[in-house]
């Protein structure tokens, strides 16, 4: 795993400082690492994703997987879809669901899903600020595309529409070989 660190250093006046986060959207699970008030937080989901067509009858937590909703954002694409990433995909779709390791290229396609998938899975707040290096397999063939689909702002909640919102700032720092 990856471990990245900010240029900036946290100020007493900054509100939200970046987290350095290393993320690895692996064929059969994601992890990403995170620091946050001086601890090291390391998070791992299976990589699956399904997008939800209606809404949930309950509420589903895992601490390995998430349920977010995309209000708006960087990815238009995105804007007023849900989505469960990891363990929840498996409860609620055990065969109709996306797994990463089904095309190469899904590594890049839903890298956004599964980092907020796994955001979902800790506490809420208003603001995260993400300083994000990715490891992948296919490095060159993936760089353009993950910087693309990743960097930007996301507006979304996690666990469904009706939740609190969280802003989601993710700057791409770097792309790098797999194990690096």
């Amino acid at each position: 795993m990856l471990t990245a660190t900010s240029p900036l250093e946290a100020s007493v006046g900054q509100n939200h400082p970046l987290m350095p986060t290393g993320f690895d959207c692996g064929a059969g699970l994601t992890k990403l690492c995170l620091s946050s008030n001086g601890k090291q937080i390391l998070l791992r989901q299976p990589s699956k994703v399904l997008e939800l067509k209606s809404p949930l009858l309950a509420e589903l937590n895992s601490p390995e997987g998430g349920h977010f909703y995309y209000h708006s954002g960087d990815r238009s694409d995105l804007i007023n879809r849900q989505f469960l990433t990891g363990e929840l995909v498996t409860w609620k779709a055990p065969i109709t669901h996306i797994k990463l390791s089904d095309d190469p290229a899904f590594k890049a396609e839903y890298a956004l899903h599964m980092v907020l998938g796994a955001l979902a899975s800790l506490p809420h707040r208003q603001q995260w600020k993400l300083f994000l290096v990715i490891s992948t397999h296919s490095r060159k063939l993936f760089n353009d595309r993950l910087k693309q689909l990743l960097t930007g702002n996301h507006i979304v909640s996690f666990g469904g529409q009706n939740k609190p919102e969280s802003k989601v700032t993710i700057s791409l720092e770097a792309v790098v070989p797999e194990g690096a």
